[in-house]
């Protein structure tokens, strides 16, 4: 498969980040992203197979990321908790690292909870993120089992609430009562 250069969409972001994009590696980003404090990615997985339900994925620096590097991480992301994933208990937060940045994951009832960042958002940080989200994942389908059916059917209200939790590769909002609140505000289209 011939390297196609990914497409930036936004004038965001540190001219190392976007050289690094530009440039079409992962690893070329995580080293430029090292020195910068920036959540890099938000994922929300099935549990079975880990089919990505949805995905957020940014720069350091804001912009959002390209698709190449989107499938880059995925399979990072696949790989870092894979193996790990038959063994994981129920609402624990587990870590891992990718060449300095910071993995977090949860299982959440039928789905999986990924973070990734760097710098100031590291283990802790998002450790508590991953805790927010997935009591707002549970406040959004009203219920403490949460399931691929019931993401995919509140899937505008999640989408709205990992945006008030991460907006621009930066952490918001951490409290999730605060969340849920914000975006039963705001409508979504049914």
């Amino acid at each position: 498969m011939p390297h196609t250069s990914p497409r930036l969409t936004s004038q965001f972001g540190s001219a190392r980040a976007r050289g690094a994009a530009a440039a079409g590696g992962l690893e070329q980003l995580v080293t430029a992203a090292a020195t910068e404090d920036c959540v890099l990615g938000v994922v929300i997985a099935a549990r079975r197979g880990l089919h990505v339900l949805f995905d957020r994925f940014w720069l350091p620096g804001g912009a959002a990321a390209s698709d190449t590097v989107r499938v880059q991480w995925l399979e990072v992301l696949h790989g870092v908790c894979a193996k790990e994933l038959s063994s994981a208990a129920e609402g624990h937060v587990r870590v891992a690292s990718y060449r300095g940045c910071a993995v977090v994951w949860k299982v959440a009832g039928g789905v999986v909870l990924l973070l990734t960042g760097c710098g100031l958002y590291d283990e802790i940080a998002l450790a508590e993120a991953v805790n927010v989200l997935g009591s707002v994942l549970m406040m959004i389908c009203k219920s403490k089992v949460v399931s691929e059916g019931l993401v995919l059917s509140h899937f505008g209200k999640i989408t709205l609430a990992v945006d008030q939790l991460v907006f621009m590769g930066q952490l918001e909002r951490v409290d999730a009562e605060c969340v849920y609140k914000s975006i039963k505000m705001k409508s979504t289209v049914k």
